[in-house]
């Protein structure tokens, strides 16, 4: 099976658009690298092994109310790439 085309890459800015957590929504992370595994920052575990998923470092509220960061893990389904400024709005209008 292929591996889909990944909505992020490391070093990216990006928005997080996941469907399931309003909370969280428009919140700006930086990705770091790849999530494998079980990734514990502090004392919270996340589970980044069950799809394509990317450590980031930013702040993130839950449907708690909770602010999860400074890293945490994510899975590029809930994540946009935020252009450079370099790119037109043609471009950018492409993207969303």
């Amino acid at each position: 099976m292929t591996e889909p085309i990944p909505n992020v890459q490391p070093g990216d800015l990006a928005r997080i658009v996941a469907p399931y957590a309003m909370a969280g929504r428009g919140a700006i992370v930086k990705v770091l690298r790849r999530g494998t595994g079980i990734e514990q920052f502090g004392p919270t575990r996340y589970r980044c092994d069950l799809e394509l998923s990317w450590v980031v470092e930013g702040s993130v509220r839950d449907e708690r109310g909770r602010v999860h960061g400074p890293n945490l893990c994510i899975a590029d389904v809930c994540l946009r790439k935020i252009p450079p400024l370099d790119e037109t709005d043609e471009d950018i209008r492409k993207l969303y």
